[in-house]
């Protein structure tokens, strides 16, 4: 199996954009949009998932800029 990795430039076009998305209500429902379905996920553990991923974006965000 081989795997190929590569860099994407800042200003390369999208030619599909990302359409993927997630909303959290509570802790206890999360809806998340997919290209063909819209899922209402409220198991624990796709719960945990989203807040985990969630908070990961959230830190990267609020990061400071040492560029």
């Amino acid at each position: 199996m081989a795997v190929t990795l590569g860099i994407v430039p800042l200003h390369a076009t999208v030619r599909v954009p990302p359409a993927d998305g997630f909303w959290n209500f509570d802790g206890r429902l999360v809806i998340t949009e997919d290209r063909h379905a819209e899922l209402w996920l409220d198991d624990a553990d796709a719960l945990a998932a989203n807040a985990r991923w969630g908070a990961e974006q959230g830190a990267r965000l609020e990061a400071p800029d040492t560029a």
